[in-house]
């Protein structure tokens, strides 16, 4: 069972697109992360 699911997302900072067409799903009971460079 998917607890989430993001399909065809993009990301813009500053006005500068850093992240284009991201799909991605996490199921029920797994675990995920995006972390920064910074660990943020």
């Amino acid at each position: 069972m998917l607890a989430i699911k993001g399909k065809g997302l993009k990301v813009s900072l500053g006005g500068r697109l850093v992240l284009k067409d991201v799909s991605f799903q996490v199921k029920a009971g797994e675990l995920a992360a995006i972390v920064g460079p910074n660990g943020a």
